[in-house]
């Protein structure tokens, strides 16, 4: 696998959980705030729950902080530990993938067979012809 190739997969579920964490924090801020109509119109309301947009948090952290300090805060905190939690997640899905790379085995990749490996080509028999030594003197009288 080329190093330069882009992974989108690995990209998306790290998005996907900072997604996810700003939007739990704004719903949190929301609900901590009594989904008060200074907040706008939510994005749509769920089972009569209102749903923001992710983002909403931000421009409400700017507008209330002054207002709910502590209730911000603990709304950042949860934002950030999405970040924090996005950057393990990546880190762990680059170690999987640097060990899975050293067990390629494309076209053009050499390496020197083991026991089982030369057996099961039944390179070990005293017939055929000789293409190498393996761990054994070779008699040609």
């Amino acid at each position: 696998m080329s190093g330069t190739k882009i992974l989108w997969g690995q990209i998306g579920v790290v998005t996907l959980i900072a997604v996810i964490a700003v939007w739990v924090a704004t719903q949190y801020v929301a609900w901590c705030l009594g989904y008060q109509t200074q907040l706008g119109p939510p994005w749509f309301e769920l089972s009569e729950w209102p749903v923001y947009y992710p983002p909403a948090l931000f421009w409400w952290w700017y507008f209330y902080d002054a207002y709910a300090p502590g209730v911000f805060f603990r709304g950042a905190l949860i934002a950030s530990s999405g970040g924090f939690l996005s950057i393990a997640i990546a880190v762990g899905m680059s170690v999987l993938r640097a060990r899975e790379a050293k067990r390629v085995e494309t076209y053009g990749s050499a390496r020197w067979a083991d026991t089982e490996e030369v057996r099961a080509a039944g390179l070990l028999e005293p017939d055929g012809v000789v293409l190498g030594r393996y761990e054994q003197d070779v008699d040609f009288h």
